[in-house]
């Protein structure tokens, strides 16, 4: 087998890291969404056009493996613990100063941990290989990563329990 050949992929693909930069008009949309003025059909049309987008921008630059962009968590990290059951959100141990892990909000286990409906990485590939013409990617935070913003309160006797049923999550989507 030749290395190049590989899905189609040169030997060295390009791919982003990171969330794409979200253009202006979207942000004004997120300002109106986060106030209650969209409806459900707004917000979902929006978010895909948003997708569609930086899908759009990234194949128009080369890129060799795309993704929707992240624009439907709106933070790498943070945008999966809404879509996690068994936590409850405490206020950020810093309101001042620069946006940084500090000034996100902290999760506290209320009970086990876990993941109804997803993390969404399923969905974001769902809709990225309907508007993609080449190779897509969804970035999904690890078990790990995602113990930075919660504290354990409740359903759990250490950071490993909590990990181990982190990693039940990550792997389920």
């Amino acid at each position: 087998m030749n290395v190049s050949d590989l899905n189609g992929l040169p030997v060295l693909p390009t791919t982003i890291v990171g969330s794409y930069a979200l253009p202006s008009w979207y942000l004004a949309a997120l300002e109106h969404i986060g106030r209650g003025e969209f409806g459900e059909t707004d917000v979902r049309e929006t978010v895909d056009d948003a997708a569609a987008t930086a899908i759009s921008d990234q194949e128009r630059a080369g890129i060799n493996s795309v993704s929707d962009g992240e624009v439907r968590r709106h933070d790498f990290i943070m945008g999966f613990y809404r879509r996690l059951a068994g936590l409850r959100e405490a206020p950020p141990r810093r309101r001042m100063g620069p946006y940084l892990y500090d000034s996100t909000p902290i999760y506290e286990t209320v009970g086990p941990v876990s993941a109804p409906e997803g993390l969404g990485a399923v969905e974001e590939f769902r809709f990225a290989a309907s508007r993609a013409h080449r190779p897509v990617k969804v970035a999904v935070a690890g078990p790990l990563t995602l113990t930075n913003a919660i504290r354990i309160v409740d359903g759990y006797r250490d950071r490993d329990d909590l990990v181990a049923d982190l990693l039940r999550v990550v792997n389920a989507d």
